[in-house]
């Protein structure tokens, strides 16, 4: 195999003009004319189909002969072929500059460097196979460089979806990194969902009575043991308030008897954290209860806040209402507590109390309360 050492472009050759033929070739020039030459004859026009890409560009057919006649007579031999040793020790360290930066720089500066080091790569091989006519593969590296930062592209863009999802959750990371679209203030949509807030009776006091250290840690481990719970039957947690947890069940995760599901959660939950209170006590910490409140209705669900801080929220008269009827666990008795459109949605499958009608304040109907198997006894019901 014969590697080609391209002396230049098509220009680099002394041609005669295109119109010679064969029969008039001896009447244009003498025998003496050919003494040390080497002639080539045909077409190197670009419009023909004997045309081959060079390093050069396109050339004829008879131009690419008179470069391998030319690689031929040069006393130097042919272009050699740079080491394939060579080209994967090149494409490491370019992969590993690539890299590096990222441990110290933000993620642009990688971009730099990776279009610095193909901008050398394609340079340094045109030079080395001009000045040393050495064959470069420079495409080696350079597929390295890309699949290399492409690489860096996807951990980056999972790393800031995993970080975000801990913040706004799964769902809203989904609508912010939708392909051409944009998140934007109020962009929300209206549904029928049911609200579940849940919260520790008495954390007040227990904030009183609790190094900020111990609290800290409580407060860590039951969110977590709400989140993990509710997961289990499709539900979302919207937003976290010292022990007040917000967390939605919808139709388009937990299914149309979400309703239902948010029942068994509250009743799951209601389990977990009495064995958890055991080891808490076991602990040395005080005892503690269980508020738990769902409301279902039609509601507004989308991106709320600011231009600059937005979260995934949920708004409307039956949020406002299950937070306030939350409240009321401690006067009523029951750790789970229905309201009356709850109560319509599963009476028929899991077992209530009528608990009474409770006026809420800065609303004008009041509202009706059902509990789930009361814990203790009622004190002091307020006045219907």
């Amino acid at each position: 195999m014969l590697t080609i050492n391209y002396v230049g472009d098509r220009q680099c050759f002394e041609y005669s003009s295109n119109s010679v033929v064969y029969d008039r070739l001896l009447q244009l020039y003498s025998p003496e004319d050919f003494i040390g030459k080497t002639v080539i004859v045909g077409g190197t026009g670009l419009t023909s189909k004997d045309n081959y890409p060079t390093p050069y560009g396109m050339m004829a057919g008879m131009q690419l002969h008179a470069n391998v006649v030319a690689t031929l007579c040069d006393v130097s031999g042919s272009s050699g072929v740079v080491p394939p040793w060579f080209l994967l020790g090149l494409a490491g360290v370019c992969c590993l500059c690539a890299v590096l930066p990222l441990l110290r720089w933000p993620p642009w500066s990688s971009c730099l460097i990776v279009l610095g080091e193909v901008i050398i790569l394609l340079f340094g091989g045109a030079e080395l196979f001009a000045a040393r006519h050495l064959v470069a593969p420079v495409s080696v590296p350079i597929i390295a460089i890309a699949f290399t930062y492409n690489a860096l592209l996807w951990y980056e863009y999972s790393r800031a979806c995993i970080t975000l999802e801990k913040f706004i959750g799964v769902a809203m990371v989904k609508r912010a990194f939708h392909t051409m679209t944009r998140l934007r203030l109020g962009d929300g949509r209206l549904e029928d969902a049911c609200a579940m807030f849940c919260d520790l009776r008495g954390f007040t006091a227990l904030s009183e009575a609790l190094p900020p250290d111990v609290l800290v840690t409580l407060l860590n481990e039951y969110t977590a043991m709400v989140v993990s719970v509710v997961e289990r039957f499709h539900g979302r947690p919207i937003d976290f308030a010292g022990d007040g947890v917000f967390i939605l069940f919808e139709e388009a995760l937990a299914g149309r008897d979400y309703p239902l599901r948010a029942v068994q959660a509250s009743l799951a939950l209601r389990a977990e954290f009495a064995q958890r209170q055991h080891g808490w006590q076991a602990q040395g910490l005080p005892h503690q209860e269980l508020g738990i409140a769902l409301h279902t209705g039609r509601m507004v669900i989308g991106a709320l806040g600011s231009e600059h801080f937005l979260k995934l929220g949920a708004a409307g008269d039956v949020v406002n209402v299950a937070a306030r009827v939350q409240s009321l666990s401690s006067a009523c008795g029951f750790d789970v507590l229905l309201t009356q459109e709850m109560y319509d949605r599963i009476h028929t499958k899991v077992p209530t109390e009528y608990c009474g009608t409770f006026p809420i304040r800065g609303r004008l109907q009041p509202v009706v309360v059902f509990g789930i198997s009361a814990t203790r006894q009622p004190e002091g019901l307020p006045q219907q």
